[in-house]
């Protein structure tokens, strides 16, 4: 006869936990979690991605309670909840629940209490206390983004130019060696075939002298390429 599988302990305690957070959240009493009820905060990891069955058929009022008593819960007991905190899970159904402006004002609220760095959006808050105030935050730094970004550009340009411009005053001399590889190289770093070298001569004209000039036109085709 087979037995009957026994509830995963960790499980069983978080789920005997959550309307004592519920009551948390209305409260804002931390008397109404006894000891015996704390879990370890990595015990929360057993719901992680199951927040939407516990919650299912919820009004959006007792969501939000359930969000506050962990939001509570983590400051009060002094207890993380680890890399998977619920309270990103369960805004994101909470949001979906009301309009904009009350998710707006509870995202607020989240900011205001929380002490977790990743909530209520489970991306880095910044230490930021309002939603205008993390708003501001990331346009800063997609702006900072933005400006770093451009100046990379402008340095591999500058590169870029300088490193063509240091190909085209190797090209001629490598010409006439005839050094067909290194002759490929240059030009593959873009060396100006038309500009004039220090006796006036630019690559084209040395290698139509020299009888190469195919090496010239075949090479600048691949590059191109």
């Amino acid at each position: 006869m087979n037995q009957q599988q026994q509830p995963d302990p960790k499980e069983k305690r978080i789920f005997e936990l959550i309307p004592l957070l519920v009551q948390l959240g209305r409260t804002e009493d931390p008397s109404v979690i006894p000891p015996s009820k704390l879990p370890d905060s990595w015990d929360f990891g057993v719901l992680w991605k199951r927040w939407d069955c516990v919650v299912k058929g919820w009004e959006a009022k007792e969501v939000a309670d359930l969000i506050k008593g962990l939001t509570y819960f983590e400051k009060v007991f002094n207890c993380g909840f680890g890399s998977i905190p619920p309270v990103p899970q369960l805004f994101g159904i909470y949001a979906s629940m009301v309009d904009s402006s009350e998710r707006d004002n509870f995202a607020d609220w989240i900011l205001i209490h929380t002490v977790n760095d990743y909530v209520p959006y489970g991306t880095n808050n910044f230490g930021m206390r309002s939603l205008a105030a993390l708003s501001k935050k990331k346009a800063a730094l997609a702006d900072r983004k933005r400006t770093n970004a451009a100046s990379e550009q402008v340095r591999f340009e500058e590169a870029q130019r300088n490193k063509g411009q240091l190909a085209t005053e190797k090209l001629p001399k490598a010409l006439r060696r005839k050094d067909a590889a290194a002759v490929a190289a240059l030009l593959a770093k873009g060396a100006d075939v038309n500009a004039p070298s220090d006796s006036g001569q630019n690559a084209r004209d040395i290698a139509k002298e020299l009888g190469i000039e195919s090496w010239i036109d075949v090479e600048s085709a691949k590059a191109k390429r």
